[in-house]
């Protein structure tokens, strides 16, 4: 038993070794997480290539060129050759393997880098090309390289985009620091030259009170010793400090004149207080006039600013209603945009004019197609009614009634309409040949032959009717034509059908008039417009008025770009394309706008002016609206349909912003419809005509079908006789004078009875056919087309829009119009309401502060509170309250002069005795000297501020216009601005393309090794298994070949192949994609199976040949393998190598599918024919040593 199966061990030892060696590489390729795949491996130097097309880019008043500076970047990499050449020497270096990689820098490179005050900046693209025949390291190579230069620019890009915010940061803060150290300066001023002296004039004021109330004691003094001193101290607490020095002065001497006086003689007591009095009264009216003189001076000072202040508010007022008065006009020129109201509604302009034109126009031509279609409808409808009575006409001619159908006509009906057709039931005649004749007679000249020729022959060109019915109605005419001439007999002449003229068609070129477009264009860039349809079996399209509307544009475009300094350029491509582009006005002066009347102030001449100021920025985009006369033109096919359309697009850049369709119908079958009556009628008369002629002349007990009959009058011996010669014996013709009533009925036989029946039922199909289909076109009053049901007439009646709908939205659009008017009249009204009440809070404001009523102590504020830290403008309430404090500041004033004349008149009424009085005055007049001189440093003080203020004001105000700049497209939708926000991330891409297709696995490197390997080894294991055939007695007169002799060894072979194959197959399909995949599977099987054959049978044959091409095949493999680094030039006989080398191939077959593409049906069946050749191989080898000769 063990010696039967011992030749078996070989075989079972390598099947078991080859399965053993499947699971090791599987698993140690595939799963062992312990190898992985390095990509740190060093590679040879990369030849780059750098084509710079960069034209640079201005930011923040400087010009970069960061083309220039990527190229400065790379050249510091020494580790790969880099070379900076032109496109067209880098394209071509490519191409002859110069170069292994291409890298362009676009010339919109700067542009978009420094694009980031756009408020969609676009990221910077770099594009780079590795060229054909490299491997996966060079590929992950280049990439990676690129990725690496790109990370260091993006950090440079991005270090700059912040060193420059950082900047402007810094400036702001620096900005700042200068308005909080102005403001606290303003602060210091205020408090040490205004606050502080208002303290002190407080302090002068008591100093004043105290002073008073010492002359007051002392006054009454003097009196009790003298009743002649009287004074007066009004004047000194006034401001006028001359006055007061000179009354000071004369009172001094009055006081000495007096106490020497006083001291000389009691006696001349009275004298001298008399002379004193009169000196003093003489000073007192010097000092009032003079206090007066001082207040007259002031209350005109007072006044003369009041005045300025109100000439400041109405011009501030002026400038206010000339701002509202252009935002009304401006309002009203919007407005007149959408609706001008003119003389006659054709001079009117706008919009709305435009739109009720149209609205008009649409109402006129849509009235018009709803009344075509209502036409053609009432045509079909006729046409129907017509169809109905020839299908009655039929039933009575094939069923006898009018009210018969193919299904409710009996046998007895159709027979008895027969009889009617060969004799007339009211007479009983015998000679049926005579009224045949006569019937036939009548109906041929109704019967158009020629005419019905050219019809049959047109019917079946447009494949109207098909084969059989052409031959049928063809042999009829046949018939009845030699009928005709056997007889000489005339024929119908030439009928009247439109159907034989030209059918309707559509023009070549149909005109589709005013289309209106709106198109939006990106103003940093060259547009290019272009009209281009959706589908192009649907024709073509141009624009005819191209040269009429490009001026018109560039018109009106150039208007919109004169604000920002540029001009655009106009350029027609084709008829349904053309260009646009901006460019720098080298001749326009820079438009200013106009701003608003502001008072001047001191450091006017210091600010920049308008002309000095940069122009605007473009917007993102330009809108543009025009009316476009299009050409569609049709080809032969479409001409000849009645429904066509076009779906057609407006394409900006690439980009379709504008979407539209256009449609067209013609009854292009209206000839043919309108025909169809008369043309059924004409076949339906000769087909009578025709099966009479037949029935006449025919054999009734044989056939006498109508084809039948035709077949047999046109052979050629039939040619030249007539139809009375060809009569059969039979037929009624011979047969006229013996036909009885009773043989009428028995006349009509079985297969004439199913011919008219079958003629009959075909005649009422066809018209109940035609009448269903016209029915159908037509549809009912309820219809309406959608995808569920089939469209019909009706249904498209219905869903066509009202004429009068686009007229009634006009309405509306109109009655907004004027409630609109009616509105922003009403508000322009309500400002001149406001102005009025404005004017008399001013006057009432007025009348409130008089100038002699000035309170300093009550009504000034304290200067803290006078200066918030916001920077506001003067305005109105400022001056009045500022008119308020100095009226204030006069009746205070006023208020000490009365004052001081009671405490004069107290004085004077009082009596003492006459001392020196002349310190205490002269100490009065230095105290109110002092308040004065305050009051006036005040005031001086307070004017020097607010013009200060000013100036900080419209610093400020200029700074946080220039700051509101700053990243102002991060601030516009703030963190929702993602294109901000990506592009200061990550302001540079790339876009790279690899001519070959890159291999991303190491698989199937695996799969192709561990195949070659596998295939060798039992290849190799199998040929020292091979044992010549034993021949029994039985096989002793056969004959042995090798062929022979080694089907033992193939079917071995064979078999361990089979089965090492399907295993490695199934266990790497599922190990690798994890799912069967038959592709996959039939390759890997197929590669397995025709190795290892191939293998064995050469080796059994040449062994060491064998081992030597396997080893050298392996040897090349692993050498030029793409997966270790390896590239090889093109052209050179070692590349040819690499292309040829059946490994390699084998590798392509597995890199395809492990990326999802299918293997040609070309490499199964080469790898099918290899199965075949090694299978022929071992039967053609050596078969092997006999045991005898092996144990020898």
């Amino acid at each position: 038993m063990i010696k039967k199966y011992k030749s078996y061990f070989p075989l079972i030892v390598i099947t078991v070794g080859g399965l053993f060696l499947i699971l090791t590489f599987t698993y140690f390729g595939f799963k062992d997480d312990n190898v992985y795949q390095s990509t740190n491996q060093k590679v040879s130097k990369i030849q780059y290539v750098l084509v710079n097309e960069d034209k640079g880019a201005v930011f923040e008043g400087r010009k970069y060129e960061l083309g220039a500076d990527f190229v400065t970047l790379i050249n510091q990499d020494s580790k790969n050759s880099w070379q900076t050449v032109s496109r067209n020497i880098a394209n071509a270096g490519i191409e002859n393997g110069q170069f292994d990689a291409e890298i362009i820098i676009p010339q919109d490179f700067s542009e978009r880098l420094l694009s980031l005050q756009s408020m969609a900046p676009e990221q910077a693209t770099i594009n780079y090309r590795v060229r054909k025949g490299q491997n996966e390291i060079s590929n992950q190579a280049v990439q990676t390289q690129v990725d690496d230069i790109l990370k260091n620019f993006n950090q440079r890009i991005v270090q700059m985009y912040f060193s420059s915010i950082v900047g402007n940061l810094s400036e702001a803060q620096r900005n700042v620091n200068k308005i909080v150290g102005a403001e606290v300066d303003a602060k210091k001023y205020l408090m040490t030259n205004i606050q502080n002296p208002f303290k002190e004039l407080s302090g002068g004021f008591d100093t004043l009170s105290n002073v008073s109330s010492i002359l007051d004691v002392d006054n009454k003094d003097f009196l009790s010793e003298q009743q002649a001193f009287v004074s007066s101290v009004k004047t000194l607490m006034d401001s006028n400090n001359k006055s007061l020095e000179a009354g000071s002065t004369s009172t001094k001497e009055a006081q000495k004149s007096a106490n020497e006086n006083i001291a000389k003689t009691n006696e001349k007591l009275k004298e001298s207080l008399k002379q004193f009095e009169d000196q003093f009264n003489l000073q007192k009216t010097q000092f009032e006039n003079q206090f007066n003189s001082q207040k007259t001076q002031f209350e005109d000072q007072f006044n003369l600013q009041k005045t300025q202040l109100e000439k400041q508010r109405q011009t501030d007022l002026l400038g206010y209603k000339a701002k509202y008065d252009g935002l009304n006009q401006s309002v009203f020129n919007q407005l007149g945009n959408f609706y001008t109201p003119a003389t006659g509604e054709v001079n009117s302009a706008g919009v709305y004019t435009e739109f009720l034109l149209n609205a008009k126009l649409f109402q006129e031509t849509q009235a018009a197609r709803i009344d075509e279609l209502k036409d053609e409808i009432k045509q079909l409808q006729s046409q129907v009614e017509t169809l109905n009575g020839l299908r009655k006409q039929i039933a009575q001619t094939y069923y006898g009634s009018a009210e018969k159908n193919p299904d409710t006509a009996s046998e007895e009906d159709i027979k008895q309409a027969i009889v009617k057709l060969m004799a007339d039931s009211k007479e009983n005649k015998v000679n049926l040949d005579n009224r045949y004749r006569q019937m036939i007679e009548e109906s041929l000249p109704q019967i158009p032959a020629d005419t019905l020729e050219k019809l049959l022959q047109k019917l079946i060109a447009e494949n109207i009717i098909t084969d059989s019915q052409s031959k049928k109605f063809q042999d009829e005419l046949t018939i009845v034509q030699r009928y005709a001439k056997n007889l000489e007999k005339e024929m119908g002449k030439e009928g009247n059908f439109s159907y034989l003229e030209d059918n309707a068609e559509h023009n070549s070129i149909i005109p589709i008039n005013s289309r209106e477009v709106t198109i939006s264009i990106d103003p940093t860039k060259d547009n290019r417009i272009s009209l281009k349809t959706d589908h192009t079996e649907q024709g073509s399209l141009g624009i005819r008025n191209l040269t009429d509307i490009l001026p018109v544009l560039k018109t009106e475009l150039d208007q919109k770009l004169k604000p920002y300094g540029y001009i655009s350029e106009w350029s027609e491509v084709s008829n349904h394309e053309f260009n646009i582009s901006l460019k720098k006005n080298p001749t326009e002066t820079d438009p200013r706008p106009e701003t608003d009347p502001k008072p001047e102030t001191e450091n006017d001449s210091n600010k920049p002016t308008s002309e000095e100021k940069d122009l605007p920025l473009l917007p993102s985009s330009f809108s543009l609206t025009f009316k476009a006369d299009l050409d569609w033109t049709l080809d032969e096919e479409m001409k000849k349909n009645s429904f066509v359309s076009i779906d057609y697009s407006w394409i900006v850049n690439e980009q379709t912003q504008v979407n539209s369709s256009y449609a067209e119908y013609i009854d292009v079958n209206k000839s043919l419809i309108s025909d169809l009556p008369e043309l059924l009628k004409q076949f339906q008369m000769l087909d009578s005509t025709t099966q009479q002629i037949v029935t006449l002349f025919g054999d009734p007990e044989n056939s006498i079908s109508i084809d039948s009959y035709a077949d047999m009058i046109n052979k050629t011996e039939n040619q030249e006789k007539t139809l009375e010669e060809l009569a059969n014996s039979n037929s009624v013709y011979r047969m006229y004078n013996n036909i009885t009533d009773e043989q009428k009925r028995d006349a009509v036989t079985d297969k004439i009875y199913e011919e008219f029946k079958n003629k009959g039922n075909q005649l009422y199909t066809d018209i109940e056919g035609q009448i269903k289909d016209l029915q159908e076109t037509i549809g009912t009053t309820t219809d309406e087309n959608n995808n569920e049901t089939k469209n019909t007439l009706y249904g498209t009646l219905n869903l066509m829009t009202e004429p009068q709908k686009l007229l009634n939205e006009a309405e509306k659009l109109n009655n907004w119009f004027v409630k609109a008017n009616q509105q922003i009249n009403e508000m322009y009204q309500s400002w001149k309401e406001n102005e009025k009440n404005q004017e008399e809070s001013v006057n009432g404001a007025e009348d409130q502060n008089p100038a002699g009523n000035l309170n300093p102590a009550e009504n000034l504020n304290p200067v803290e509170n006078q200066h918030p830290a916001e920077n506001q403008h003067l305005t109105e309430s400022d001056t009045i309250s500022t008119a308020s404090a100095t009226d204030s500041l006069v009746k205070e004033m006023e208020d000490l002069v009365q004052n001081s004349k009671n405490s004069a008149e107290s004085i004077e009424k009082s009596a003492a005795k006459a001392h020196d009085i002349s310190p205490k005055i002269q100490e009065l007049k230095e105290t109110t000297d002092h308040v004065q001189k305050n009051a006036d440093t005040v005031l001086n003080n307070l004017n020097t501020s607010v013009t200060q203020i000013q100036k900080n004001t419209s610093k400020n105000e200029q700074y946080s216009e220039e700051f509101s700049k700053v990243l102002s497209n991060t601030k516009q939708g703030g963190a929702d601005n993602y294109k901000v926000f990506n592009f200061l991330s990550d302001p540079l891409v790339t876009k790279g393309s690899f001519e070959a297709a890159r291999q991303t696995s190491i698989i199937p490197y695996y799969m192709t090794l561990v195949g070659a390997v596998l295939s060798v080894i039992t290849g190799i294991s199998l040929c020292r298994t091979i044992q010549r055939r034993k021949i029994t007695r039985d096989m002793a007169f056969i004959t042995p070949t090798r062929a022979w002799l080694n089907v033992p060894n193939v079917m071995k072979i064979t078999g361990v192949s089979l089965i090492i194959s399907l295993f490695f197959a199934g266990i790497t399909t599922f190990s690798i994609l994890g799912v069967f995949n038959i592709s996959w599977f039939s390759y890997t099987f197929l590669n397995i199976l025709g190795g290892i054959l191939l293998i064995t049978g050469f080796s059994r044959q040449f062994k060491n040949i064998t081992l030597y091409v396997c080893a050298s095949l392996l040897g090349l493999y692993l050498m030029l393998t793409p997966l270790l680094g390896m590239s090889t030039r093109p052209g050179s006989i070692v590349n040819l190598l690499y292309r040829f080398s059946p490994l390699q191939n084998i590798e392509n077959g597995y890199t395809a599918l492990s990326n999802a593409i299918h293997v040609g049906w070309e490499s199964y069946l080469l790898l099918v024919i290899i199965i075949v050749v090694g299978i022929g191989t071992n039967f053609i080898a050596f078969p092997g040593v006999k045991k005898s000769e092996e144990a020898k």
